[in-house]
């Protein structure tokens, strides 16, 4: 009877390993899936000088370089990934200075991504879980 239940846990271990390898794959697909989704959105927002907030203080682009240096960088994990530019004044224009109020270009496309990215995440775990 031991053997038998250790046998069981064995199998059960094998299955929660199993799940949960499933399980990071289709979230890593979700997740990149959606920072491209705010990548997109935010180089439309940058385009159009769309955003949130006062719409005179929303960063319009003149050279179209923030928008073109946005980039996506997935860990290896697949269970991370960052969003973002490598342009000093990215960040100047997201926080603002002392002598600048900010003019968020990263945040609302995020925000206005957020059910999407989080919709995607469930329907990954689900889809990992249904097959297990």
């Amino acid at each position: 009877m031991i053997i038998l239940r250790i046998e069981r846990l064995v199998r059960f271990s094998k299955a929660l390993k199993d799940c949960r390898r499933a399980v990071r794959k289709e979230s890593a697909y979700a997740l990149q899936a959606g920072a491209e989704a705010v990548q997109t959105t935010v180089r439309s927002d940058l385009a159009t000088g769309r955003g949130q907030g006062d719409e005179a203080r929303q960063p319009r682009s003149r050279s179209g370089r923030l928008a073109a240096s946005v980039e996506i960088r997935s860990e290896a994990s697949g269970l991370r990934a960052v969003i973002g530019s490598g342009l000093n004044y990215g960040r100047f224009l997201e926080f603002g200075t002392r002598a600048m109020a900010p003019r968020p270009w990263l945040a609302p496309a995020l925000m206005e991504n957020r059910k999407i990215i989080r919709a995607r995440l469930c329907a990954a775990v689900n889809r990992a879980l249904a097959q297990k």
